[in-house]
């Protein structure tokens, strides 16, 4: 093929793809006016995240948290269990075939919910979206024959069917409610964490078991012949539910942002990619197979269309991928390296010989002539070796990191991003999104003095005698100064931490404050330097007030491990009225 030729049919294919990217933004500008029409700008909201409690890892959607529950702790979604045949006993669908059955009962939440509540279930799980299994039955029982259906969707639940899961919850929440005794070894606020911590549950799961258990609780106190708690169990009773709904709280709430009209390029990438599944559901009715059109459009429509739209735009974009790039233009340089390389037609071809021509011999000095083809054929054949060499090589060294676990990265990197998790400063990355400095303090002082409002960081009181041994009254001493030791300081510390991390720019003073009565010999400086001696080297002990230092040190543990670097917390010891500690930013 001639290079003229080659050019000609790469400036037909170009201008192909003009037209088509042309025709593509014109409907995206469309949508994005028909967005722009209807949205309005300037509403704050509350940014949530969705929260996997067993392993405390965070996603950014629910289907992403979904997944995760089925991968890592086996919780299939409830209509999985309805997948039974091709048929929906529900409205009586014959759909011919296992995926359209599951994709049906995906989205029409009245369907699954009247076959749950009839017990029409399985304890076989058909295999989930993505996986190989799906797609080779999906290939197997093809069909083009459209739905059929003999019967009605049923109609909507009042109340949604609760997974096995969120009931056993529930039990259990229950059961640890009504054994309660005077005294318990743990506090039933620290119970109950531990059971949100037991099960794969979201959110609003926990949230509704909580409120029903708070409204029966309430019931039952309030029926003078039942009465199974004293007052003061039932306060304990209200307390520990009212915890664990800002444990939740705290731990899925990320903040508030501001929402703005998106631009044309934001819109565009967001149609691109929007997960419509996890918005389906919000819709009142169960749209799957509609029995008429929406919108009936006139014959002759396409010949209307581009003369309406007019030339709305005339951009040239080049798409730049690794395939082109790295390889047709490795292969194109190898070709153009031949096709290029003749001095005087055929016959001067230079190859390895600079400005001169490739002789014939070492004796013979004169030009080979007649090598343009040979010449061609060897660059050809070095771009296949190159080839089947990287790919061979590439196969091998993919393979064995797939085997091995390691090809790709772990789900909270995949979460947080490759940016943000593995480049130096994560900071840089939110250039122009954080407010300046002094708005910053004014804001995360009056949202600190919101969150600390009637709360404080407690602690336990721990006594012992002269008769213990060193080993426990160094654990005794280090445990009265632990703030892990009460579930209500986890809760607390993670909206601090929050606080925080949503002003970079803040520095947290931590002021622990004491009378100056606190025990101080050999064996208080052993206990301490046992437990912060790994984590704060730099921290001395101080031996005017070691408790009220310890008290400081285990809350600045703690916020380190809700991601608050070390450096942007500051101690303060001061010998005075009262035993607490005092937060403050600056």
């Amino acid at each position: 093929m001639s290079p003229e030729r080659i050019k000609r049919r790469a400036r037909k294919r170009h201008q192909e793809d003009f037209v088509k990217y042309k025709v593509d933004e014109a409907t995206s500008v469309c949508l994005w006016t028909l967005y722009r029409t209807v949205n309005e700008g300037g509403k704050t909201e509350e940014v949530r995240r969705y929260k996997c409690f067993m392993c405390d890892k965070d996603f950014k959607n629910r289907a992403g948290l979904g997944a995760h529950h089925y991968k890592s702790h086996g919780r299939w979604a409830a209509y999985r269990q309805c997948v039974v045949g091709s048929i929906c006993r529900a409205c009586e669908t014959e759909f011919w075939s296992v995926a359209r059955l599951e994709d049906h009962l995906r989205a029409s939440h009245s369907c699954s919910q009247q076959l749950i509540k009839q017990g029409l279930c399985t304890k076989v799980i058909q295999p989930g979206y993505g996986s190989r299994r799906r797609r080779q039955v999906e290939i197997e029982q093809f069909t083009p024959a459209a739905p059929q259906r003999a019967g009605s969707a049923p109609a909507r639940l009042d109340e949604g069917h609760w997974s096995w899961w969120q009931q056993t919850f529930y039990q259990e929440v229950c059961q640890v409610l009504h054994v309660m005794g005077e005294e318990e070894e743990m506090p039933i606020s620290a119970q109950l964490f531990q059971l949100i911590r037991k099960h794969p549950l979201f959110e609003e799961e926990i949230r509704e078991a909580l409120d029903r258990i708070e409204a029966e609780a309430n019931a039952l106190q309030g029926d003078p012949d039942v009465q199974p708690w004293s007052e003061q169990q039932f306060r304990i009773v209200r307390e520990a539910v009212e915890l664990a709904r800002q444990f939740v709280s705290a731990a899925t709430t990320q903040g508030t942002v501001t929402t703005e009209a998106m631009t044309r390029q934001s819109f565009r990438d967001t149609v691109k990619d929007y997960d419509w599944q996890s918005v389906v559901h919000c819709c009142p009715d169960d749209y799957v197979t509609r029995s008429s059109s929406l919108f009936i459009l006139a014959e002759g429509w396409e010949a209307v269309w581009p003369a309406e739209r007019g030339e709305l735009l005339n951009i040239a974009v080049v798409k730049v991928d690794a395939s082109p790039v790295h390889g047709f233009c490795g292969v194109w340089g190898l070709l153009a390296a031949g096709l290029f390389d003749w001095g005087k037609g055929f016959d001067h071809y230079h190859a390895w010989n600079g400005f001169s021509c490739k002789p014939v011999s070492d004796t013979d000095s004169s030009c080979m002539t007649a090598i343009g083809g040979r010449a061609i054929a060897a660059q050809a054949i070095m771009a296949l070796v190159i080839i089947l060499w990287a790919g061979t090589l590439s196969g091998v060294a993919f393979f064995a990191l797939k085997m091995t676990g390691k090809l790709r990265i772990d789900e909270e990197t995949e979460e947080a991003g490759m940016d943000l998790k593995q480049h130096s400063p994560p900071k840089a990355y939110a250039i122009g999104q954080a407010p300046p400095k002094e708005k910053q303090l004014e804001q995360g002082k009056e949202e600190l003095e919101k969150v600390m409002t009637g709360k404080t960081v407690v602690f336990n009181d721990y006594s012992w005698s002269h008769s213990d041994s060193q080993e426990s009254i160094e654990k005794k001493m280090q445990q009265a100064w632990d703030a892990t030791e009460r579930e209500e300081n986890h809760v607390l510390l993670k909206e601090v931490a929050a606080i925080l991390k949503k002003y970079p720019s803040l520095t947290l003073r931590l002021k622990g404050i004491s009378s100056g009565r606190g025990q101080n010999n050999h064996i208080t400086e052993a206990a301490f330097t046992k437990d912060f001696e790994k984590d704060f080297p730099s921290e001395p002990l101080d031996k005017r007030e070691p408790y009220a230092h310890g008290r400081v040190l285990s809350i600045k543990r703690m916020l380190v491990k809700e991601g608050i670097k070390a450096d942007r917390m500051l101690s303060e010891i001061v010998v005075a009225s009262g035993s607490k500690v005092e937060m403050t930013v600056e």
